[in-house]
């Protein structure tokens, strides 16, 4: 997307001073994803800016786009928060929504929503990466599986459903010599009683068959 990194730094520093945006390390249709420098232990920042997105014009089509992101994200970082107490779904340590100043001032049903999110979280290594560097045992897999399977028992117990698991949404931190595996990237969970009429997403490559089906 080619956020401005020196916008985002600025919005960012409201939320905490101390914290300085370091390299990108990753990005995605959404978000991009920046190392923070001088943390311990190490984390980053997901950031979703919804001008970047969808433009930041005021006619009715774009804030609608923008409208709809800004609840996906607000499900997404609530959903997480409720996830936390489960080891393998990742680690979401705080949270910020930057809302412009001059929209602050409006009332709620006067919003154009021009919020850039900043999702901190701890540093992990993405799959693909940890079985590029060090392989996998077939121990070590059958572990992924279990752990993964962990955190989807933790989302059924929550009555949530992730909506895109897929080896990218998976990630790895060290946890002295042995690997604890983490499920990632929420962004379209949606909780089971809010369902509905919804619009199927997740990736072709691994949505299940009856999803394919129908």
């Amino acid at each position: 997307m080619g956020m401005d990194k020196r916008k985002l730094q600025k919005r960012l520093q409201e939320f905490d001073s101390s914290l300085r945006m370091g390299e990108m390390i990753g990005e995605g249709g959404t978000s991009e994803v920046y190392e923070l420098s001088g943390t311990s232990p190490a984390q980053v920042v997901k950031v979703i800016d919804l001008d970047e997105m969808f433009g930041a014009g005021d006619d009715r089509l774009s804030v609608l786009k923008r409208q709809k992101m800004h609840q996906y994200t607000m499900n997404e970082m609530q959903i997480l928060r409720e996830l936390q107490s489960c080891p393998s779904v990742m680690k979401v340590l705080r949270c910020f929504e930057y809302i412009p100043p001059e929209e602050k001032a409006l009332p709620a049903s006067y919003r154009r929503y021009h919020s850039t999110f900043f999702i901190i979280m701890e540093k992990v290594m993405p799959l693909d990466v940890y079985l590029c560097k060090y392989g996998a045992t077939e121990k070590e897999m059958i572990r992924i599986a279990e752990q993964m399977c962990e955190a989807l028992a933790c989302c059924h117990q929550n009555k949530i459903l992730h909506r895109d698991v897929k080896p990218i949404n998976i990630f790895v931190k060290q946890q002295g010599e042995e690997a604890q595996f983490l499920l990632g990237d929420f962004g379209f969970c949606r909780r089971l009683e809010h369902m509905g009429e919804v619009t199927v997403v997740g990736t072709a490559a691994f949505e299940a068959p009856e999803i394919m089906l129908n």
